[in-house]
């Protein structure tokens, strides 16, 4: 409303081509150092400490390293691992609740590396239980994670997709996602959801909903 009752209009000496000039002089010079800058910098960095995301590689490769990072307003929950249970639906309908210690009889290890939106990345074994073993053999589909939080993703159901109740031959801490956490593999951190209380399977495409987290 301000706008529209104090319209600006552009005077003639304003709008002139040595103005227009000068804009885009500035333009340039400003690509020109940006493009300097993100060079200096790449040459700077040793091979292998950057992803092609544009995350640089965390100093220690410890667990206790791994910031304990989340979307946006979560907050890492108070969950008692005695009394949380994992819900798993089918896409009949039929749900099964699973203990820490029933999930624990598994020890399935996926070497995967985490690349945070934050700008960092580190590379970890995280054990726990395959999704996939949750289901019945040969079921496909897509899976939506459901986090404590309310925090939601969906995935397409994988062999590569873990739940993970350790890192580093370690169980995870409350900062990073316990009781269970989701890993996935090749996919930015935001995917990995944390405190999973909720795992439905059905046939609903995995892109049905926004590329990034809304909530």
């Amino acid at each position: 409303a301000h706008a529209r009752r104090r319209r600006v209009r552009v005077r003639r000496a304003e709008a002139s081509r040595r103005t227009l000039l000068r804009v885009a002089l500035v333009g340039l010079a400003a690509g020109v150092l940006d493009a300097g800058v993100r060079t200096a910098g790449a040459l700077a960095t040793p091979r292998g400490l950057r992803r092609p995301t544009g995350s640089f590689r965390l100093g220690s490769s410890t667990v206790a390293a791994i910031p304990t990072t989340s979307w946006l307003f979560d907050r890492a929950p108070e969950i008692a691992p005695q009394s949380w249970r994992l819900t798993v639906v089918a896409d009949d309908g039929s749900t099964r609740a699973w203990s820490l210690d029933e999930l624990r009889r598994w020890d399935d290890r996926q070497t995967a590396v985490l690349d945070c939106t934050g700008g960092w990345w580190t590379e970890q074994e995280w054990s726990g239980v395959r999704l996939a073993r949750l289901f019945p053999v040969g079921t496909t589909g897509t899976v939506e994670v459901l986090s404590a939080t309310g925090y939601v993703r969906r995935l397409p159901l994988t062999d590569d997709l873990l739940l993970a109740t350790a890192v580093g031959g370690t169980p995870l801490s409350v900062g990073h996602g316990a009781p269970a956490r989701l890993v996935v593999p090749g996919r930015r951190g935001y995917h990995w959801v944390k405190w999973v209380v909720r795992i439905s399977h059905d046939d609903r495409p995995w892109w049905v909903e926004p590329p990034f987290p809304l909530q």
